[in-house]
């Protein structure tokens, strides 16, 4: 045969063995492919499976071992937020509700107390010292007893007295406690609420200002937020402000049509809003101030609110737009919108003997909270700061014995190596003059 003709031949077979080669490997990389996509859709259903009928598709955050947040025991959910508890914790557990809102606590094998938040979205600041101390007062007495929080929507009461405990009986500060919290579960927390960490921290530290009685006699906007796009009015407001959970003074007074006495209306082009506010307003301890817009149908819309403690306030109080709850989110108010509040403090001689009597005994009782669960958690912190140094100096030893083990191993191995002693597990140097050593079973990396 020609040699023309089998130089064809052998690359036609050539090429047909290398076709069938071509073809067997695209073949198993469909295989490997369908193969693995097969993979996926097990590990989806499988992850599905376990968190429907296995983890029972609730939220439930650990933070401690003896501290969790979960969400709200709903209809849809109180079922499986229950069995998920009561399973492991039946009988030890003590929740706090921050909810307001009545559900079946009898689901759950263990006393649910419900917290009264008087309206405001922070737990009233004596309140939170109150259950500061419960809470481990709870936990101290079995070390199988669980602590939970939970809110109705989102996280942000459960998230700050979780905050405030942590703080309570560790070293940490209120604020750091709150960064690992939002670390572990979808946290957002209002600028009241952040304004209130500030002032435990601050009882924790030491602080305990004097209990004041304030008259509350203005309180300025500095911008008109654009609340209607059409027409001259951009915001038309009242506001409302709310002392330890009861309405204080609200400058709307709603009724009929033709009785009610309508807010001022303010158009973008103004500079200033200003609720000139009665003579006898006055404030103390926990304090909620709302501004409502009012449209024309008589419907009101929340422009902001803000809470404080008038023991923590100085003189004046000016807040930012980022410091106002629903404002510092809302595109409506601009950046450079701020809040006044202007004060003026209440001398005693203005009350009457009885009020001044209540509020003398009201004060009393708050600073014999207050001193007891500062005692407390000094005795807790301390505690916590020896646990802390044992583990340190136990991790110093283990690590002076992996250390001590690593200088014997130093010290033993030959000046050269051989191919033979590495590969046996021997110490020895590598191409490069390093010092190659055998694993340590059980080391720690350095």
């Amino acid at each position: 045969m020609p040699l023309e003709k089998v130089d064809q031949l052998q690359d036609t077979d050539f090429v047909q063995k290398f076709a069938e080669v071509d073809f067997v490997q695209k073949a198993r990389d469909a295989a490997n492919q369908v193969a693995e996509a097969a993979n996926k859709v097990s590990e989806s259903v499988q992850a599905e499976y376990r968190r429907t009928f296995e983890e029972l598709d609730c939220q439930i955050y650990t933070l401690q071992p003896d501290l969790v947040i979960m969400e709200y025991p709903g209809i849809e959910t109180i079922e499986r937020l229950a069995k998920r508890l009561n399973e492991s914790y039946s009988q030890k557990m003590l929740i706090f509700d921050f909810s307001e809102e009545p559900y079946e606590s009898s689901k759950f094998d263990g006393e649910v107390v419900g917290i009264n938040m008087q309206k405001m979205e922070v737990p009233p600041l004596k309140l939170v010292a109150e259950l500061c101390l419960t809470a481990s007062q709870w936990l101290a007495t079995d070390s199988g007893h669980l602590l939970v929080l939970h809110c109705r929507s989102g996280y942000g009461r459960s998230g700050l007295l979780g905050a405030c405990f942590e703080s309570f009986r560790t070293h940490r500060s209120p604020k750091e406690a709150l960064q690992t919290i939002a670390e572990r579960l979808p946290l957002r927390m209002l600028p009241s609420q952040q304004r209130y960490l500030g002032y435990f921290h601050q009882f924790l530290e030491g602080t305990t200002p004097q209990p004041k009685r304030l008259r509350l006699s203005k309180v300025l906007l500095s911008g008109v937020p654009s609340f209607e796009a059409e027409g001259s009015v951009a915001f038309r407001p009242f506001i409302e402000v709310w002392v330890a959970g009861e309405l204080a003074y609200s400058s709307f007074k709603g009724g009929k049509s033709d009785e009610a006495v309508w807010p001022s209306s303010y158009a973008s082009s103004d500079s200033v809003v200003a609720f000139p506010l009665p003579g006898q307003l006055v404030v103390s301890g926990d304090v909620l101030i709302q501004v409502f817009h009012l449209y024309l149908d008589a419907k009101r819309e929340l422009a902001m609110k803000l809470a404080f403690h008038t023991n923590f306030v100085t003189e004046g109080l000016q807040l930012s737009k980022f410091e106002l709850d629903a404002a510092c989110n809302d595109d409506r108010f601009t950046d450079d919108f701020f809040v006044d509040l202007v004060f003026e403090e209440v001398p005693r001689n203005e009350d009457s003997t009885e009020e001044e009597e209540k509020v003398q005994q009201a004060a009393a009782e708050d600073a014999l909270v207050f001193e007891k669960a500062r005692v407390a958690s000094a005795e807790l912190r301390e505690q916590d700061e020896k646990k802390r140094a044992q583990a340190a100096e136990a991790q110093g030893a283990d690590e002076g014995d992996v250390e001590a083990e690593l200088e014997a191993i130093l010290r033993d191995a030959p000046a050269e190596g051989s191919p033979k002693d590495v590969a046996n597990g021997g110490g020895g140097q590598d191409d490069d003059k390093e010092l190659v050593l055998p694993g340590i079973h059980g080391a720690r990396p350095l």
